[in-house]
């Protein structure tokens, strides 16, 4: 190190001295850039953007994120407050089906109109028969006269539906079964239509005279299904076997 400098006081004119090579030490030292600080904690290059557009007055309304445009039922919403509001009232609901039986609702319809709903109300012409024609036609040893027509005021009321009308009937008269009830009231409505012809020109008579109801059958059916529904997990598998042992016979 002396040897350094030593030529370089020869070559500059000036002695060298420790205190001298110290000081040319802080001279030469580099200056740090200062960073600018990330306003609003966005990137340089964000802020940049931002700059440049500021600049230019045809893009002063242009932001950085796009916006969406609002289609669809957004749009119409705002298109339908404009609008002046749809006035409502507040009116009982018509049914001719259900007299006893008065609803309100709010409708924008302010007329006393029946409800649209009671053309789906539709009845099933129950036929009635005098004492005479009973006497004369439909007399059994297993039913009476009260009994008979118990059963078709039940039919009439709850349309046929024999699982309710037997519920009902059963309170009543408890020996009879729902093969009977249904038996007994094919049975006197097919007869009854074969005793006035004017009846088959409508629709439903005209195919209770063609039906008959097959109450032995019936019995024997529902006894099969109950034996299928108690089977075990072993017959079922068994079965299962069996089918696929066939299968293979017949292919």
């Amino acid at each position: 190190m002396s040897f350094k400098r030593d030529l370089d006081s020869i070559f500059d004119g000036k002695p060298t001295s420790p205190s001298t090579i110290k000081s040319n030490k802080k001279k030469t030292k580099k200056k740090k850039i200062k960073i600018p600080k990330k306003k609003n904690k966005l990137s340089r290059e964000v802020l940049a953007l931002q700059k440049d557009l500021e600049g230019d007055a045809q893009f002063q309304d242009i932001t950085i994120a796009p916006t969406p445009v609002i289609t669809g039922l957004k749009a119409k919403r705002k298109l339908q407050i404009k609008k002046k509001a749809t006035q409502y009232y507040w009116k009982p609901i018509i049914n001719s089906s259900r007299p006893d039986l008065t609803l309100y609702h709010w409708t924008k319809d302010n007329s006393d109109r029946e409800t649209p709903f009671s053309l789906l109300n539709k009845s099933i012409n129950i036929i009635q028969f005098t004492d005479e024609e009973y006497d004369a036609n439909f007399k059994s040893t297993t039913w009476t006269i009260e009994q008979t027509k118990e059963l078709f005021r039940l039919c009439e009321q709850f349309d046929l539906r024999f699982i309710v009308i037997y519920d009902r009937f059963k309170k009543l008269f408890p020996q009879f079964t729902i093969e009977d009830l249904r038996d007994r009231y094919y049975s006197i409505t097919k007869k009854y239509t074969f005793l006035h012809p004017e009846l088959q020109e409508k629709d439903y008579f005209k195919q209770a005279s063609q039906f008959e109801y097959k109450k032995d059958h019936e019995i024997k059916r529902k006894k099969q299904w109950e034996k299928l529904y108690q089977r075990s997990m072993e017959e079922v598998e068994e079965e299962k076997q069996l089918i696929t042992a066939y299968r293979k016979i017949t292919s």
